[in-house]
C-alpha cells in the first residue's frame, strides 16, 4: 500500500499546474531500525503502512503483532509528534470491528477477534492519546483492498479465478476499496489537514460472486453460477474463517461524510 500510494502521488502530481501545491512522497524501511536513522523534522505527515498481516495465526506469534502492530507504531509516532510533525497517519482495519455479519455503523462495537484485530486496535487506542491540536492523527479502517498485486484475499479470490468455473451463487454484501480509491482517500487526508477515524470504501458493496465472474471475464473465461451448494456454504461458512470471508456479509453503513468525503471526522 505504501508503495501504491507513492506511486499515486507521483501520477498526480505530474498532472498539476507548476505552481499547484505538491506532495513529495520519500520511504524508509521498518526493518533492522532503518527508519530510526531518518530524521522526521522535515516532514509534515508520516504514513504509517508497516503491520504483520496475511499470516496463519498461532500463539507463537502474539508477542510478534504486539510489537510490530502495536508498539511500533507508537514509538514511530511518539518520535513524529517529538520531530514537530503535524499529521499521523496509521492505516488500521476493519479487522477491529470483529467477526461481524452485516453492516458496520457508529454503534457497532470493536470487538476483535484475531491477533492481527487487536493488535490494530491497540495501537488505535495508544495513538489516539498522543492527538493534539499540533499533533493530529488520522485512523484509517479500510475494508479488503483490491487491485494489481495487493495480496490476502483478493489474491486468493484470483487465484481460484483462474481454474474454478463453477462458483456459489450466493447474495451478499462485502465492503471493499481499490488501491487507487485507498490512495486516494490518503492524499485527500492529507491535503485537508484531517484528523480522527476514517473508514473508506468504493461507494457501492460488493457480491462476491459478481466479483469472481468478473475476474474470470478478464482472463477470458467463462462462469457457471449455481444456487446448488449454496444450502451447504451458508451450513459451514461460520466454522472457517476464509469461507465466512468470502461469503459473509460485511460492510460499512456510515455517515456519507465519514465514508466518502474522508475530511476531520473525529468519530468512526
Amino acid at each position: 500500500i505504501g508503495n501504491s500510494f507513492k506511486q499515486y502521488i507521483e501520477e498526480e502530481q505530474s498532472k498539476l499546474l507548476e505552481n499547484s501545491c505538491k506532495i513529495i512522497v520519500e520511504t524508509t524501511g521498518a526493518i533492522n531500525g532503518a527508519w530510526k536513522q531518518v530524521g522526521f523534522s522535515n516532514y509534515d505527515v508520516i504514513l504509517h503502512v508497516a503491520a504483520i498481516v496475511h499470516q496463519k495465526e498461532d500463539k507463537s506469534k502474539k508477542q510478534l503483532y504486539i510489537d510490530i502492530n502495536k508498539k511500533f507504531p507508537v514509538e514511530v509516532a511518539k518520535k513524529a509528534k517529538q520531530a514537530g510533525v503535524k499529521q499521523f497517519i496509521f492505516l488500521s482495519t476493519m479487522a477491529v470491528y470483529g467477526e461481524v455479519e452485516g453492516a458496520i455503523t457508529e454503534t457497532t462495537p470493536l470487538k476483535p477477534v484475531t491477533m492481527y484485530g487487536k493488535s490494530k486496535l491497540a495501537a488505535e487506542n495508544q495513538l489516539q492519546k498522543l492527538a493534539s491540536k499540533q499533533f493530529k492523527v488520522v485512523i484509517v479502517r479500510p475494508p479488503m483492498v483490491y487491485g494489481e498485486n495487493c495480496p490476502g484475499n483478493y489474491t486468493r479470490l484470483k487465484k481460484l479465478a483462474k481454474f474454478l468455473p463453477i462458483f456459489p451463487d450466493i447474495h451478499n454484501k462485502r465492503s471493499m476499496i481499490s488501491i487507487e480509491n485507498l490512495s486516494h482517500c490518503i492524499m485527500l487526508l492529507i491535503q485537508k489537514e484531517s484528523k480522527g477515524i476514517i473508514c473508506p470504501r468504493d461507494k457501492e458493496p460488493v457480491k462476491t460472486t459478481d466479483l469472481f465472474v468478473n475476474l474470470r471475464k478478464e482472463m477470458g473465461k467463462k462462469t457457471w453460477t449455481t444456487k446448488i451448494f449454496n444450502r451447504f456454504v451458508m451450513r459451514v461458512k461460520e466454522k472457517f474463517g476464509s469461507l465466512n470471508k468470502l461469503f459473509g456479509s460485511c460492510y460499512y453503513e456510515l455517515k456519507e461524510e465519514i465514508v466518502l468525503s474522508f475530511f476531520d471526522s473525529t468519530t468512526h
